[in-house]
This record gives structure tokens, sequence and C-alpha cells, in this order.
């Protein structure tokens, strides 16, 4: 009985691009550039105020951040901070 035969070697995906090729081939992964002067802040909160927050702004047609930096400077204002 004959043996059968491999099946032929696949050269897969080819070798990686090069530096230069692929510095300019993929353009999605420039970090967009900072228009203002804002700083980032990350907090966690309950979903439900999260939710309320979402629909007042989209009522009032407003940012989130917006609202949110109004209120902490009322609250620091109100309280003398």
């Amino acid at each position: 009985m004959a043996t059968p035969s491999k099946p032929p070697r696949r050269k897969g995906k080819g070798a990686p691009p090069t530096l230069a090729e692929s510095a300019t081939a993929n353009t999605n992964t420039v970090a967009p550039e900072n228009t203002d002067d804002r700083k980032l802040v990350n907090f966690r909160w309950p979903p439900e105020l999260h939710k309320r927050l979402k629909i007042y702004c989209l009522e009032h047609d407003m940012d989130m951040q917006d609202f949110a930096a109004a209120a902490v400077i009322n609250e620091l204002d109100r309280k003398g901070g």
C-alpha cells in the first residue's frame, strides 16, 4: 500500500512589512491632536445616575462634560472652594 504524499506547505501570510512600509500604510494609529486644554478625569458612578445625566443632557442639547464641569464649579463656589 502506498503512503499518501504530504500536502503542499502553505506559505502563510508573507513577511511582515518593514518599518518604513508600516508607518505609511497604517494611518489610523496616529493620536488625535489635543485641541483644548482640558484634563481627562476618570471616575465611576452608579449606572442610574449616568442614565439620568445622559437623558438630561440630550434633552437640553449639552455635552455631559460641560454639565459636569458646571456642576463642579457651582458646588465649589457654593462651598467656598
